[in-house]
């Protein structure tokens, strides 16, 4: 049966293109919108860049339509109906005295919105939980916007897995390099991914085992097993897995996820990895740190000096892992950050604002994204796409710990791109355990407790 959903702001600024997504349903937007997206189109950051392309997509529907009218409606690709509908007068709103709190006013551009859902008996569309509390009150028909909304199926899966062999194919993966995925114990139960990781026990002795990752058909031992980046010596079977993925050539792997709780080192491995395939290796030019964190949007303007000096606060994240990893024990502090300044005096490591990143081609440079569960799906969408030949994009966060208001755990840029890239051959993506915590005793600890 045909629906019609009508779009609060709220869907529109987080995915300008969403009236695509409701197959043959017919999509209405009312007046109040428009006018939302009328002041935020000029606002700094995501915020403007989001209206400005909501109002253009609904303009390039009306050139593209007939009779060029959104008020009379126009056909969408999927076939439904896509209207601009005025807003629920006081008149009409009074009318339905029973339906709305007397106290409701119609100077609140949410209350508009909601009544005139109820005018058009249209389905309420929002991701705002205090609107949508507050339509459902009243016995609206609301819904959230899920297109962007990871499943707990799809959250579950971890990018590695526990499988069992017999110990000669145990051996003969040390000896060969690979082994046949059905050589696997039940492997006609197995499901695996492309590029999952895999730890094979011994089906008679567990304390014999083996890692490895599946391609596609076989399960190949890890290339980089015995590497110590910048000397970093992995500590536990999760950072093994990590610098697999993460030293793994771009042309072969251009896109790596490192999911986990605090501590689990995801940052400081990512780092360690830019650092030697930068400064030692040579096999990208330079490291690009990208710290999206919801101040990037806001309050980028307020610290004096150029670009580098109102980004590097938002990166102490990185700061504080770069300071472990360059500095030595009889290291001073000056010594030390004298060291961290070289590597952006000479070019090595360049940090910029995520605003500052659309439109570009970003080659041959090692991109790290930190704290990416502060992204929108949105936002991943415009980073992943800025990646040019010879680039490697290693996004790294910690999906219970989210600082931006605008997502959630289930529709963040982090889970979300994930979700979309699990099984694809150009893609490496890890979950951390968290007794894999290497911080500290209290933060492993925490991980588990809080």
């Amino acid at each position: 049966m045909k629906k019609k959903f009508l779009l609060d702001t709220n869907i529109l600024m987080r995915s300008p293109n969403a009236i695509y997504v409701f197959e043959d349903n017919d999509v209405l937007i009312c007046n109040t919108t428009l006018e939302e997206l009328d002041d935020l189109k000029e606002k700094p950051g995501e915020t403007g860049y989001n209206a400005r392309e909501a109002v253009r997509v609904l303009n390039d529907l009306r050139e593209k339509s007939e009779n060029k009218n959104l008020y009379e409606g126009i056909r969408l690709p999927g076939g439904g109906i896509l209207k601009i509908v005025r807003d629920c007068t006081p008149e009409e709103a009074e009318a339905k005295v029973g339906t709305f709190p007397d106290e409701w006013s119609l100077s609140k551009p949410d209350n508009r919105i909601i009544n005139t859902a109820v005018k058009n008996e249209a389905i309420l569309v929002t991701n705002d939980i205090s609107m949508l509390l507050k339509a459902e009150s009243a016995g609206i028909k609301t819904e959230n916007f899920k297109n962007e909304q990871v499943s707990n199926e799809a959250l579950k899966y971890l990018g590695r897995t526990v499988v069992y062999a017999t110990s000669d194919i145990i051996a003969d993966l040390y000896k060969e390099g690979a082994i046949a995925a059905s050589d696997l114990y039940e492997s006609d139960k197995l499901d695996l991914t492309v590029n999952e990781f895999v730890n094979i026990l011994d089906v008679e002795n567990p304390s014999h085992s083996a890692i490895g990752y599946f391609d596609g058909t076989c399960i190949l031992r890890l290339n980089y097993d015995n590497a110590k980046p910048w000397d970093v010596k992995p500590r536990n079977i999760g950072q093994r897995y990590a610098i697999e993925a993460l030293m793994a050539p771009a042309d072969e792997v251009p896109l790596v996820f490192l999911k986990g709780s605090a501590g689990t080192a995801k940052t400081f491995l990512s780092l360690a990895v830019g650092l030697e395939q930068v400064v030692n290796q040579r096999n990208y030019k330079k490291m690009l740190l990208l710290r999206p964190n919801i101040k990037f949007d806001d309050d980028i303007g307020y610290l004096k000096g150029d670009e580098m000096d109102k980004i590097l606060p938002l990166i102490r994240p990185c700061l504080d892992n770069l300071q472990a990893l360059v500095s030595h024990r009889e290291d001073s502090i000056e010594e030390t950050q004298d060291k961290i300044r070289e590597l952006f005096d000479r070019g090595y490591i360049t940090a910029e604002a995520l605003a500052y990143l659309r439109g570009r081609s970003i080659s041959n440079t090692y991109i790290l994204i930190d704290e990416a569960q502060n992204t929108t799906p949105n936002q991943m969408l415009g980073i992943i796409t800025r990646a040019g030949i010879g680039s490697k994009i290693v996004i790294v966060g910690d999906p219970d710990q989210i600082d931006n208001p605008k997502v959630n755990k289930k529709n963040n840029g982090l889970v979300y791109a994930a979700s979309r890239f699990k099984g694809s051959k150009l893609c490496m993506q890890l979950t951390f355990e968290d007794e894999e915590c290497v911080r500290s005793p209290l933060a492993l600890e925490a991980s588990k407790l809080l």
